[in-house]
């Protein structure tokens, strides 16, 4: 049976904080892919413009060598509400985290579009490794520019950081289920017995009248409840 080939999504610091040695090594891992916001950076960075501006250089080599890497554009994008940090959304995010975002979101997709073929995100932010790990996506992983690296030179399959199984999310959600309605019932009971001995103690009479008409065993008395008349 035929391993299907992985398709591999690199962030900018995955392709612009390395040499043109890991671009090499890693396009024999499986099909490259570059979220599309990824190819405007570069594009950018070449020119000497953008916030990658710095690694002009290397953006050049790397626009040169894409002929012979292969490498393909991924314009598909598939947002999650996981993937969008809680404390920032819309014009509140940065240039930065709304990049990371979109490299997320580009992985989310391809990871849809293709259920049967592994999808590895190649990151060195551990931040983005470990949100990509929260989506319930089988077939969607992630790993660091360096494993990838040492994974390609030595041959060995690519260690990655799996997403969790969909059968466990679910195990664990009806576990927390599970333990909201023990404390719901817990709670329940507590209410029941504050109603009862507060009852008891500010209608004595009352009370015991009550009880002794349910058949019930007489309660044991409290200690400052006054004695029963026989």
């Amino acid at each position: 049976m035929t391993v299907p080939l992985q398709l591999l999504v690199f962030d900018l610091d995955a392709i612009l904080n390395y040499d043109p040695n890991l671009w090499r090594d890693v396009s024999r891992l499986g099909e490259c892919l570059l979220p599309e916001i990824v190819d405007d950076c570069i594009h950018a960075a070449a020119q000497g413009t953008g916030p990658a501006s710095s690694n002009e250089a290397k953006a050049k080599l790397f626009q040169r060598s894409r002929p012979q890497l292969g490498w393909k554009v991924a314009r598909q994008t598939a947002s999650h509400p996981l993937l969008t940090p809680q404390s920032a959304s819309g014009s509140a995010m940065s240039a930065k985290a709304r990049q990371d975002l979109s490299v997320m979101e580009t992985a989310h997709a391809i990871a849809q579009a293709n259920p049967d073929r592994p999808v590895v995100l190649v990151s060195d932010n551990a931040k983005m490794r470990e949100r990509i790990t929260q989506l319930d996506l089988p077939n969607l992983s992630s790993t660091s520019s360096a494993i990838a690296r040492q994974s390609a030179r030595t041959r060995l399959p690519l260690t990655t950081a799996p997403t969790p199984d969909v059968a466990f999310q679910k195990k664990k959600r009806m576990s927390l289920h599970l333990g909201d309605l023990s404390t719901r019932l817990l709670l329940l009971l507590l209410l029941a017995l504050v109603v009862l001995y507060g009852g008891r103690i500010l209608l004595p009479q009352q009370f015991r009248n009550l009880w002794q008409r349910t058949g019930l065993p007489p309660l044991p008395q409290l200690p400052f409840e006054p004695a029963q008349r026989p």
